[in-house]
């Protein structure tokens, strides 16, 4: 019995301050713990912005690379259109009547109640009711048609610095 009493007596001896030690202090684990799970939760809510923003960033950068190829394509296609163009020359006169050669007007009146057309010199011209209008002419012959009046132009006379004044308007006015 002595030999099974000792061994077990310093057992009990040995761990006899375990059990008669004071519990340590739960709250203030429990404390540390709750913001420890807080700061845990704040770091994935930081890491998921993070990712987003990484994402971002790399649509960001793949957008500015399409448009950088938008820009290339439009500066060649630019390039293209001014040397096809400098290739081409102008047709059209750079000249128009001589700054001593006198013009002549022709006076436009319509007196009638709708609109009407006139044509003059193969230009033609809508009046509204009302409506006067001077055109400049180089002098002499010169053809007119108004239309739903002549039905083909007809030919007239101004001298130059003169007015050939057209009124449209009912019969009897």
């Amino acid at each position: 019995m002595f030999r099974v009493g000792l061994p077990a007596a310093l057992v009990l001896a040995a761990i006899a301050p375990v059990f008669s030690a004071e519990p340590a202090d739960t709250t203030k684990i429990d404390k540390v713990l709750e913001k420890l799970d807080q700061v845990l939760s704040k770091v994935g809510t930081v890491e998921s912005r993070l990712s987003a923003i990484e994402r971002s960033r790399a649509d960001t950068a793949r957008d500015i690379g399409e448009l950088r190829l938008q820009m290339d394509l439009l500066q060649r296609e630019l390039a293209d259109l001014r040397s096809q163009m400098s290739g081409q020359r102008s047709t059209s006169a750079k000249f128009g009547p001589s700054a001593a050669m006198a013009l002549a007007t022709v006076r436009l009146f319509n007196d009638y109640p709708t609109m009407m057309s006139v044509t003059v010199n193969g230009v033609t011209h809508d009046l509204l009711p009302g409506e006067t209008r001077n055109l400049s002419v180089t002098p002499g012959a010169f053809s007119l048609q108004v239309h739903g009046v002549h039905p083909l132009p007809v030919t007239r006379t101004v001298g130059e610095g003169k007015t050939y004044p057209l009124r449209i308007h009912l019969i009897g006015q």
